[in-house]
C-alpha cells in the first residue's frame, strides 16, 4: 500500500513540475518587435490553397508568413519578405477555435502579411533535400494523400468532408502518426537492419538514429515527438536494464517536452496523445486480462474513448458513443494494413493502386457511418470544475476495474447522460451576442420550458466562408443546444439573414 502511494505521490509531484514549467515560461516575448517590414528565414513548411502561399519561416524565431499570390517554394531555400507584422487573432466567441494559440502551439508567435517575397540563397541543407525528394515522390501516386498523412505526418490534402467523417466517428487519431505507428515504423526498420548486421545492438542503436532523422523530416511534430523518444526510452530501458515504471518514463517525457515548448499545452494532438497513453499505460493490466484480440482491441478502444471524451467534447462538443465499435473495424484495417502498405508503397510504386482503392473504401464506410446520428449525442463545454468530476469518475472507474474486478462503466454512462441534460437544470436567462462580422446573431437561452431563440444569422459575403457551420452552429453545439425553438429575422439585408438557409440545413430549427 506504502508503495502503491509513493509511485501515486512521485506521479501527482512531475505533474505539478510540468504545471510549474507552463506558467514559469508561459509568456509571450518575441524577437520581433512587431515593427518589422522586411524579414529573412528558411522555409520549412510550404503550403499554396487557392491561388496563396502559406509559408513557415525559420528566421529569429518561427513565423507565419500569408502570400496573396501562388509562390513555387522549395523547403530548405533562404527568402526575404516584405511587409508588415500582425499578431494572430484570438477566438471571439465563447469556446471557440483559438487560432493565437493554435500558432502558440508551435512556437509561432507572429503572422507576416507578405507583398513581396523573393529567393535569396538555393543552398539546401541535406535533411530539406531528403524530405523535398519525398515530397516530390509522393506526387506521383494516386494515393499521395494518404502517403503524405502516414509518411509525413501531413493529413491537409484529405477532402475536408472526409476528414469531418473520421472526427464524428472518432477515428482522426489513426491518421496521426503515434506511438503504434512509430513502433511499427521501428520494428520494420530493425527488421531490415537485422539483415545487414549481426550484431543486434548495432540494429537497435541504428533503428534509433534514423528515427530521430524522422523526426526532423516530420517537422517535430508534438505527437510523433512523444512516440519516437517513448520507443528510444523504452529500448534504452531494455537494453541497460534499468528498473523504471512505465508510467515515470511516460511523464519525464511531458516534462521534456514542455520544456522544449511550454506552449504545447495548447496543441490537442499532444494533450490527447498523453493523456491516452497515461490512461493505456496506468491500466494496461484491464487490456492484459483478455487474451483474444477482439477483446483486447475493444478494451483499448474503451479506455482510449473514456480517457479521451472531455478532451473531445470540449473540442467538437459532442461525443459518438458507438466510438469504440467503429474502433474495432478500422484499427486492424487501418494499422496492420493501411499504415505498413503506404510505406512499402513508397518504394513499390505498383501497390499505389491497391493502396488508393483500400483507402477509398475507408473514406466510404466513414461517410456512411457519419450519417448515423442516433448515437451522437451535443454535449456542452466543460468547465474546469467539470473536467475534473469526469476524470476523478474516470480514474475511479478504471481503478475499480483493474483492481475489485468491478465494472462501473454505468457511472460513466450516467455521467454523460446528466452532461447531455444539464440546461435542464438551469432556471437562468442567458443572452449572447455572437461575433459574425458584420451584422448581428443574437442568443436567448431561456429556461428548459421555453426553449432557446436566435435572434439574426450573421452573413459572410465571403461565399468560400460557411459563417454558420464555423460559427453559429459550434457555439450553440458547445452550449448543449440541438435545436432552436425560434429562429428570428429582424430584416432582409443579407449580414442579418445571410445564413439563414445553412443554418436550417445543418441545424434542426
Amino acid at each position: 500500500m506504502k508503495k502503491s502511494k509513493s509511485k501515486l505521490l512521485f506521479s501527482l509531484l512531475l505533474i505539478l513540475a510540468a504545471t510549474f514549467l507552463i506558467k514559469y515560461k508561459s509568456s509571450t516575448i518575441s524577437k520581433f518587435n512587431g515593427r518589422e517590414t522586411k524579414i529573412t528565414g528558411i522555409i520549412t513548411e510550404c503550403e499554396n490553397i487557392n491561388s496563396k502561399t502559406r509559408i513557415t519561416l525559420k528566421s529569429k524565431e518561427k513565423i507565419l508568413v500569408n502570400y496573396n499570390e501562388n509562390f513555387p517554394c522549395t523547403l530548405g531555400t533562404k527568402i526575404k519578405a516584405e511587409g508588415n507584422l500582425s499578431k494572430p487573432n484570438k477566438n471571439t466567441v465563447f469556446h471557440q477555435f483559438n487560432y493565437r494559440n493554435y500558432l502558440l502551439s508551435k512556437n509561432i508567435k507572429y503572422i507576416f502579411n507578405a507583398s513581396k517575397i523573393k529567393k535569396t540563397n538555393n543552398k539546401i541543407k541535406i535533411r530539406y533535400k531528403i524530405k523535398n525528394k519525398i515530397i516530390n515522390h509522393i506526387k506521383k501516386y494516386k494515393s499521395q494523400k494518404y502517403l503524405n498523412t502516414f509518411i509525413l505526418g501531413d493529413s491537409s490534402e484529405i477532402d475536408i468532408n472526409i476528414k469531418e467523417s473520421y472526427q464524428n466517428n472518432g477515428i482522426s487519431h489513426l491518421l496521426a502518426i503515434s506511438g503504434f505507428h512509430i513502433t511499427a515504423l521501428a520494428y520494420f526498420i530493425t527488421f531490415i537492419t537485422n539483415k545487414i548486421f549481426k550484431n543486434k545492438k548495432y540494429s537497435v542503436y541504428l533503428t534509433m538514429i534514423i528515427l530521430i532523422l524522422y523526426l526532423f523530416i516530420t517537422s517535430l511534430s508534438a505527437p510523433i515527438l512523444r512516440a519516437t523518444i517513448f520507443y528510444i526510452l523504452l529500448k534504452l530501458k531494455k537494453e541497460l536494464n534499468l528498473k523504471i515504471n512505465t508510467i515515470y518514463i511516460h511523464l519525464l517525457i511531458l516534462l521534456i517536452l514542455l520544456n522544449i515548448n511550454p506552449y504545447y499545452i495548447y496543441n490537442l494532438g499532444f494533450i490527447l496523445s498523453f493523456t491516452v497513453s497515461f490512461y493505456l499505460i496506468l491500466f494496461n493490466k484491464i487490456i492484459n486480462k483478455y487474451q483474444s484480440y477482439f477483446l483486447k482491441t475493444l478494451t483499448i478502444s474503451l479506455i482510449a474513448f473514456i480517457s479521451s471524451s472531455p478532451i473531445i467534447i470540449n473540442n467538437s462538443f459532442h461525443l459518438n458513443l458507438i466510438t469504440p465499435i467503429i474502433n474495432i473495424y478500422f484499427v486492424p484495417i487501418i494499422s496492420f494494413l493501411i499504415y505498413p502498405l503506404s510505406i512499402i508503397t513508397l518504394f513499390i510504386k505498383p501497390l499505389d493502386n491497391i493502396l488508393f482503392k483500400l483507402t477509398r473504401i475507408i473514406e466510404i464506410t466513414s461517410l456512411k457511418l457519419s450519417q448515423i446520428q442516433i448515437f451522437d449525442i451535443t454535449l456542452s463545454h466543460i468547465n474546469i470544475l467539470g473536467i475534473i468530476t469526469y476524470y476523478l469518475i474516470i480514474t475511479f472507474i478504471f481503478y475499480s476495474s483493474e483492481k475489485k474486478n468491478k465494472n462501473y462503466l454505468w457511472l460513466f454512462l450516467i455521467l454523460i447522460i446528466i452532461h447531455h441534460n444539464i440546461n435542464t437544470f438551469n432556471p437562468n436567462i442567458n443572452i449572447t451576442t455572437i461575433d459574425v462580422g458584420q451584422g448581428d446573431s443574437i442568443l436567448l437561452k431561456l429556461d428548459h420550458n421555453k426553449g432557446n431563440i436566435l435572434i439574426d444569422t450573421g452573413g459572410s459575403y465571403n461565399n468560400t466562408y460557411n459563417l454558420s457551420k464555423n460559427i453559429t452552429v459550434p457555439y450553440l453545439k458547445s452550449e448543449g443546444i440541438n435545436s432552436l425553438n425560434y429562429l428570428i429575422i429582424s430584416h432582409g439585408d443579407y449580414d442579418h439573414m445571410g445564413e439563414a438557409i445553412n443554418l436550417v440545413n445543418n441545424f434542426k430549427v
